[in-house]
């Protein structure tokens, strides 16, 4: 998994931690975690005493990865004794390779996830009603030839289609990494390219139409 996922998000960094005191360590150094999965082993000591693992994430999303789908009802279940554990996002691991990279996207992306198959009480809205992904609207035709990204998005994109890195992206915009990782993040998503390559090709081909405005940044 540890593997898969550092080759499908180039620039972020992907480690097995043996406990949560080392969680804790990462987060003081100031690395920027902004999740923390957890396994199914994990669960029932999650469920109760979930203290310690939300005072180590800090700011970071937990996230329960399962096979097992009672692991992920018996999230949903607890939460309603303990609303912080309706924080828990949930990743299902026993689906297509493709669909949890999806999940963990859009987790990374700050989107909390619960499977819709997942039965819900009236505490858990659906997830139609989560925070919704940033993504630009279709194209119309009065829109047509104006770029789908942000000002600051096509900034981040110009300078990693250059070659650069996410640290001198970072420094050149006065901006964190983590920060230069999520435009990255949104980047691919509203482009539905799946690295840095796809972006390269799209922004060249922005290039060539609106070189107007890619002056101006």
């Amino acid at each position: 998994m540890l593997k898969v996922l550092a080759a499908e998000f180039d620039g972020t960094e992907f480690m097995r931690c043996p406990s949560l005191h080392a969680v804790e360590e990462l987060n003081k150094q100031n690395r920027s975690v902004p999740l923390v999965v957890l396994e199914e082993c994990d669960l029932p000591a999650l469920i109760e005493k979930p203290s310690p693992f939300f005072a180590a994430a800090r700011e970071a999303r937990l996230v329960l990865a399962y096979r097992n789908r009672d692991a992920a009802l018996a999230v949903l279940e607890a939460a309603e004794r303990d609303r912080r554990l309706a924080s828990v996002s949930l990743l299902p691991l026993e689906v297509h390779m493709e669909v949890w990279v999806s999940v963990t996207r859009l987790l990374l992306l700050g989107v909390p996830y619960v499977p819709a198959n997942l039965s819900r009480g009236a505490a858990f809205p659906p997830l139609d009603n989560a925070a919704p992904v940033d993504v630009a609207p279709p194209p119309a035709a009065e829109n047509e030839g104006k770029p789908v990204l942000t000002r600051r998005e096509m900034e981040v994109l110009k300078l990693a289609a250059s070659g650069m890195q996410n640290k001198n992206i970072a420094a050149k915009l006065a901006l964190s990494e983590h920060t230069v990782k999520l435009h990255m993040h949104h980047v691919l998503s509203k482009l539905g390219v799946d690295n840095r390559t796809g972006a390269t090709h799209w922004f060249l081909g922005q290039t060539r139409q609106t070189p107007h405005y890619l002056q101006e940044l």
